[in-house]
């Protein structure tokens, strides 16, 4: 597993415990943790669990390996790979949640324009332009649209790399979107804030 993920470019730690685990989250922000069943440290359930409380460890990406036999898994990792492990298997989840490359986007170079460009808009636009609605959109056109844009625009559906990069503009997108949401989605509220887009023009 470590010579599958240096072969592709990213520095590899083998923690010995879960306190070591949990520092180097906290401490070091890796781009995912690659979990294994036969760690020797007992109920991977409660080793991920351990990941996700902390702060950081909500945003990164795991790959948890199990044994064949251990089947389906109704745990909160991004991906689930079975032993026998195929090392084609693991490249391609490591490059799957991580991207191209360390700190890159899994989906390429367009998702920074993409958090730039939504962020350009908190700046400089208005709720609708931010919302990618026309003014009279909907009630639930609102809701879609909000929900649509917090879940792509969150941190952990962002390679790790950008989600660092971005994360003062990210956590400023979420409080506007959730804002213009707010207000758009009432209707008194939408008409003032016409009202007031018309008034400065």
């Amino acid at each position: 597993m470590r010579r599958v993920c240096v072969d592709l470019g990213h520095e590899a730690r083998v923690p010995m415990d879960g306190v070591a685990l949990d520092q180097l989250i906290e401490l070091d922000r890796p781009d995912m943790v690659v979990l294994s069943t036969r760690l020797g440290r007992g109920d991977p359930a409660r080793i991920l669990g351990e990941i996700r409380s902390g702060i950081h460890g909500r945003e990164v990406p795991v790959v948890l390996v199990v044994d064949q036999e251990e089947g389906d898994t109704d745990l909160a990792a991004d991906r689930v790979l079975a032993r026998p492990l195929d090392s084609e298997d693991l490249r391609a989840a490591v490059e799957a949640l991580t991207g191209a490359g360390p700190g890159e986007s899994a989906s390429g170079d367009d998702v920074s324009p993409a958090v730039e460009g939504r962020y350009a808009l908190v700046c400089e636009g208005d709720y609708f332009s931010l919302l990618d609605l026309e003014p009279g959109a909907s009630g639930e056109d609102v809701r879609q649209a909000h929900g649509r844009l917090r879940r792509e625009l969150a941190p952990r559906s962002l390679a790790p790399g950008v989600a660092r990069r971005y994360a003062a503009q990210l956590v400023e997108i979420q409080q506007v979107l959730d804002e213009a949401c707010r207000v758009l989605s009432d209707d008194a509220l939408r008409e003032a804030y016409r009202q007031s887009l018309e008034d400065e023009i």
